[in-house]
């Protein structure tokens, strides 16, 4: 019997016996009776609430697990920005949400140059040291409304929401002038490397585009600025690329 449906039957009883004239010790018993049910209602109450309390704890614990699972999964370990994962997911919501709002939307896509030249001079180690190098610089320059990823291997890539294409090549100028400002020095010896350059290709989406469409254009400029010398900027706009002679 629940606690509930042993207060109720405490209740119809007592109403049952007040119906008939009772003296005053049959009363005060019946008043006891329903204090005693009452009691025992209270006790399950406050059970009730601790379990729910202790159950409420249990999820939330839970929910953060699980968020820190996602998080995770969506994080490149090496450098701590977005996976590919993460890419795919960030820019077709991007995409969607430029053609819902009718705003404009740009696509930045950086390889490292030379990179297979570091690892193989230097070591695996140091180029991890090159990748986070990259990934922090490139961190500093973003905008809040911008999202950086690794693409894969060298190559990174920047969600530009809200941003027509004169300005995400500002933004791609900033961060590939940035990057080649930071001196390269192995950790273990303080030796200077030499400094780190980018290349890049930036792309706006366009009407009909989907991600794959957005991505290779993007990719199809970064390919161009790595064959037409490197350290440079091919886009849309005329009169790219844009070099950096020094």
């Amino acid at each position: 019997m629940t606690a509930t449906t042993g207060y109720g039957r405490a209740l119809r009883e007592a109403a049952d016996e007040l119906a008939i004239d009772l003296d005053a010790g049959t009363i005060r018993q019946i008043v006891q009776r329903l204090a005693a049910s009452t009691g025992e209602v209270e006790r399950r109450g406050e059970t009730l609430r601790q379990q729910l309390a202790s159950a409420r704890l249990e999820m939330i614990a839970l929910y953060s697990s699980i968020e820190a699972i996602r998080h995770e999964s969506l994080t490149d370990t090496l450098t701590s920005l977005g996976n590919r994962k993460l890419f795919d997911i960030a820019l077709d919501h991007a995409i969607l949400e430029a053609r819902s709002s009718g705003t404009e939307l740009a696509l930045l896509l950086a390889d490292i140059d030379h990179f297979k030249q570091f690892n193989d001079t230097y070591g695996h180690q140091t180029g991890d040291q090159v990748l986070r190098l990259v990934a922090r610089t490139l961190k500093g320059c973003l905008r809040p409304q911008d999202i950086a990823c690794r693409y894969g291997g060298e190559e990174f890539a920047i969600i530009a929401p809200q941003t027509s294409l004169a300005d995400a090549l500002l933004l791609a100028d900033r961060v590939r002038h940035a990057i080649a400002g930071r001196d390269l020095i192995r950790r273990a010896t303080g030796e200077h490397l030499g400094r780190v350059t980018v290349s890049m290709g930036v792309a706006a989406l366009a009407a009909g585009d989907d991600l794959q469409a957005l991505v290779g254009r993007a990719d199809g400029f970064l390919y161009r600025a790595k064959a037409a010398g490197r350290n440079q900027i091919v886009t849309d706009i005329p009169g790219a690329p844009k070099r950096d002679v020094a």
